[in-house]
């Protein structure tokens, strides 16, 4: 054979090697990517699928304006359990008092909502009512609606995937009957679980609970 062709020859199947060589190595680092990938996605913790009820949806709009328009006070807890760190979550007390137009919420120590103006609530509650309509009313609601398992309970999960979510994935709420407070909310996040709990409710409301 001519030395020329050996030579191209040569250098073809050099190349050749060469090629299938990276292609191993790509390989490999691809599915050590889906590997770092994979042990990246959080625990999921499991939650019951939601078939969106219009009825429930307005229900659960008519108990979130009944909570907001109650006159109670409650007591609580309040926790968030990291995906990552399921035996070190972080716990703290929830005291909600209201006797509209005031309204005090104090969450792990820290007050989160203080309105004593009757024009502020008033406002405070329609921008909010609104925001919730849009979640769970319409063909372009952000979440699908169905009652719980328990009355005054009410189920949430989210149409479409997002970055940010106001309920995250999935949510659960439920209201007390006879004053209309939060009892419970569950919210399954991108990696962690939160969960409001209420221990006690009373429906009588002094000045005394607003200092």
């Amino acid at each position: 054979m001519d030395r020329a062709l050996t030579a191209i020859l040569g250098l073809v199947v050099a190349a050749v090697t060469v090629l299938l060589g990276l292609a191993v190595v790509l390989t490999v680092m691809v599915d050590d990517v889906d590997d770092i990938d994979a042990a990246r996605v959080p625990i999921e913790t499991g939650f019951a699928s939601v078939e969106h009820d219009p009825d429930a949806a307005r229900d659960l709009l008519d108990a979130w304006t009944r909570w907001r328009t109650g006159t109670f006070v409650a007591t609580g807890t309040w926790t968030r359990t990291l995906d990552e760190r399921p035996d070190d979550p972080l716990v703290g007390d929830v005291f909600v008092a209201q006797d509209p137009p005031q309204r005090l919420v104090v969450r792990l120590g820290s007050v989160v909502t203080a309105i004593d103006d009757a024009e502020r609530f008033e406002r405070v509650l329609v921008a909010e009512l609104s925001l919730i309509g849009g979640y769970v009313l319409g063909p372009e609601r952000l979440y699908d609606v169905s009652s719980g398992d328990s009355a005054g309970c009410y189920r949430a999960e989210l149409v479409v995937p997002a970055l940010a979510s106001p309920w995250g994935r999935w949510a659960e709420y439920c209201f007390d009957g006879e004053s209309g407070a939060l009892l419970s909310a569950t919210v399954r996040r991108q990696s962690a679980l939160d969960v409001e709990q209420t221990r006690a409710i009373r429906a009588e409301v002094s000045p005394d609970d607003f200092s």
